[in-house]
Parts: C-alpha cells; structure tokens; sequence
C-alpha cells in the first residue's frame, strides 16, 4: 500500500505548553490572512502561475477547509496555485493531480509518531493520519498545523525527490520555535526548496505532454 522510499512528516506528540500559548495570540490574524491568501490565489491575476489541483477528502469539514487556505497561502507566497476542485473525479481524470486521503483510527503502531506519509516518486497519493494531527495541538490550532502537514507533504510530491531541509517547512520533525512561526506567518520553504519545488513542477509539466503526445498518437 505504501512505496517504500515515501517520505514521512514527524512531529513532537505534543506541543509544549508555551508554544501553544504563543501560538494562540495569532490563531484569528493567521486564519483570517490565509482566507484573504485563498481568495487572492484564486483571482483571474493569477491565471499564470503554475497550477497544482489537489483533492482531498472530507471537504465538507470546517477544519479541513481552513487547513486548505493555509496550505494555499504557503504556495501563493512562492508562486504556485493550489487549485482545490470539489468534484473528486477530476483528481483521478487528470493525471498530474495529486489525492489526500484524510486516515481516522490510525493504529498506534502504525509509523509511530508519523503525522502524514508521502511517496515522492509515486507522485500522486498523500496519507495524512487525521486523528493523531487533532491530538497533537489544542482545537484552536488544528487547521492551522494540518494546512502545514498538507504543505509539507504536498511538497514532496512536487520536489519528486525523497528529501528534508534542516529548517523551514521541510524540516523532517518541527520543533516548539517552528510551532510558534507557524502562527505568526513565518514558517517558509528554504530557497532551495523553492528551487527544488519549482523543477519538480517543470518535470511534472513534461510528463503530462509526453502522456498527452502519447495518447494522441496512440488514438490515431
């Protein structure tokens, strides 16, 4: 079920009690910046930039929703589009487009300690263990960490590499100063990530037009 050579996203059980605290006084100012973030990257000025679509379950879900702004708002910021359709079926219609599944009652035994589980060089299929990101951090901040689960993750899809960086978003297991930058707006990708993340989409866009050559000649 799982490739062997996915990347997975660790975090600390908890978030220490301070970080927590710090966390909260921007709970409202991060989400609200995320909604503007959302409805920015979705505007007509924006038709040019690179454009991921992604699907993931429960959309219905308030949280879920709020995590998708966030995780928006992170792309925006270095230039991609992260295009959420509602119809589920354009995820398995369209063959660069990548598909969350939302885990509940995941076994304790289970990748321990693992909050999502990529496989980079599958390209398409992200796990995210839902129960364990609620319990990780108070209510208050649950959209705003599964939106950077959903970023991390996702960038491993798009880099197509099996990798983490020693800071920022990538960072293999984030720490309470990372928690706090989370709420403050702060948390980024490094630049080389960004570099990285921009290659893989390049690499992404040549493969869909090999497959779409190949599918008209195929057809002729």
């Amino acid at each position: 079920m799982y490739h062997s050579r996915g990347r997975f996203l660790r975090l600390f059980p908890t978030v220490p009690a301070e970080a927590r605290k710090q966390m909260k006084l921007m709970s409202v100012v991060a989400v609200g910046a995320a909604v503007t973030a959302a409805a920015w990257a979705g505007d007509g000025a924006q038709a040019e930039q690179p454009t991921v679509t992604v699907c993931m379950s429960r959309r219905g879900n308030p949280t879920a929703f709020r995590a998708e702004a966030i995780a928006t708002q992170v792309f925006a910021r270095i230039g991609v589009r992260i295009d959420w359709p509602a119809d589920q079926d354009s995820c398995i219609l369209s063959p660069d487009s990548i598909a969350i599944t939302l885990s509940d009652q995941t076994p304790p035994g289970l990748y321990p300690g693992v909050l999502a589980y990529a496989a980079p060089y599958q390209g398409t299929r992200i796990v995210v263990f839902y129960d364990r990101v609620l319990n990780t951090v108070t209510r208050s901040q649950q959209s705003l960490l599964l939106g950077y689960v959903l970023a991390h993750e996702i960038s491993h899809l798009l880099q197509g590499i099996s990798r983490h960086s020693a800071s920022g978003i990538m960072k293999r297991k984030w720490e309470a100063r990372d928690y706090v930058e989370m709420r403050w707006n702060a948390l980024r990708f490094t630049e080389y990530d960004v570099s990285l993340i921009r290659d893989g989409l390049y690499e992404r866009r040549l493969q869909v037009s090999r497959h779409a050559s190949t599918g008209a000649i195929a057809a002729q």
